[in-house]
């Protein structure tokens, strides 16, 4: 699984401060209205093939059994393409779906014409991180997009970590800053953010053989951690969520199984 959060404040602290344990009022409210299944639907969502949205897909969203749809390479022709499938979603959603995509820059990048070009280890500053973040935004709802999938919040280890060429440059403290830049630069814009944590692969190596990662990996792994704990001391708001599974895929390291992220 990858773990998401979104973060408001620099760190600065790390008081570790206990979350709401009860849901707000009128999220209690909202949900009573729903069928179990439209519960379940708001929690997932969909992908498909293709630069046209199946009928399924569409009808999903009209009977509220998806909360959106998450984008990749094969789903991109071009930016009046992207617009028009948008457009096409958001009509049978009813003007509320979540319209996501992965685009940290970089080696993952799914919308080819949108910022940033640049992979995080290359965008320098908190300062210029957020103003990246902010033109990335820009783009992205440009195109009906208003999720994105990053910025990548874990720390590598050493430069054989598997993450390093997805991770932003510098310590926890230092990247935690830059998340938080970046998300400010999001949230700016109107797309929303998410913090992404990998379990494991701050300290996982790209030779590592297949094995569960996340059980002896460095509680500092994640600077998202050191982030939701000072937006916390800050009064600034942190929410936590999970983004959909991870998925990873087999590949071999001199004919013997291995694994790397997704």
């Amino acid at each position: 699984l990858t773990l998401g959060a979104a973060v408001d404040a620099p760190a600065r602290d790390t008081t570790v401060s206990q979350a709401p344990t009860r849901p707000a009022a009128w999220a209690v409210e909202a949900a009573g209205r729903l069928s179990v299944r439209e519960q379940i639907g708001q929690l997932v969502l969909g992908a498909f093939e293709g630069v046209r949205a199946p009928s399924s897909v569409n009808s999903a969203l009209r009977r509220d059994r998806l909360s959106g749809v998450i984008l990749f390479g094969p789903n991109v022709a071009s930016s009046a393409q992207v617009r028009r499938l948008t457009r096409s979603l958001q009509d049978a959603g009813s003007g509320s779906a979540l319209i996501s995509v992965d685009q940290e820059g970089g080696i993952v990048r799914r919308i080819p014409f949108a910022a940033p070009r640049e992979g995080q280890p290359a965008q320098g500053s908190a300062t210029r991180v957020r103003r990246i973040a902010g033109h990335s935004a820009r783009d992205l709802s440009s195109l009906g997009i208003n999720v994105n999938f990053a910025p990548v919040a874990d720390v590598p280890s050493g430069p054989g970590s598997d993450i390093l060429p997805r991770a932003y440059a510098g310590g926890p403290t230092a990247i935690a800053g830059k998340v938080a830049a970046a998300i400010r630069g999001y949230r700016a814009e109107g797309v929303a953010a998410t913090a992404k944590h990998f379990p494991g692969l701050g300290a996982a190596l790209r030779t590592q053989m297949m094995r569960p990662w996340g059980s002896d990996a460095p509680r500092r792994s994640c600077a998202a951690t050191t982030c939701c704990r000072s937006a916390r001391q800050s009064r600034h708001e942190c929410r936590s969520s999970w983004s959909p599974t991870r998925a990873t895929r087999p590949w071999t390291l001199n004919g013997l199984p291995a694994n790397r992220g997704a």
